[in-house]
């Protein structure tokens, strides 16, 4: 979903609608209650604090995939790495053995 340029503000905004649907069904189902003049119990702080909290949640998820994919990479560099000096390995021993062949 698309926020614009001041998203804070639009999920800010959805919360509170969502809030306010969620008493006018809550309400619905048990007293009776004149929602024109019934205050609503809405806590604007309350719910800065949780988009807060969603917010560091969603920084922490992408972090930690970007340090999955710097993992992986890493991985894979080493594993080639790996790959290359155990060619190098393999390329001296038969050298020796080659030259070792040879002498007798």
């Amino acid at each position: 979903m698309d926020y614009g340029s001041h998203p804070q503000h639009w999920l800010l905004f959805d919360r509170i609608v969502q809030q306010i649907v969620l008493q006018s069904e809550s309400n619905e189902t048990g007293l009776v209650r004149n929602s024109d003049v019934a205050p609503i119990d809405i806590n604007v702080k309350e719910i800065v604090h949780l988009l807060a909290k969603e917010e560091e949640l969603v920084a922490a998820r992408k972090k930690a995939e970007e340090m999955e994919r710097e993992n992986l990479d890493m991985s894979i560099k080493l594993a080639k790495k790996e790959q290359e000096l155990d060619l190098r390995t393999q390329e001296k021993v038969l050298s020796k053995f080659h030259i070792f062949a040879n002498s007798n």
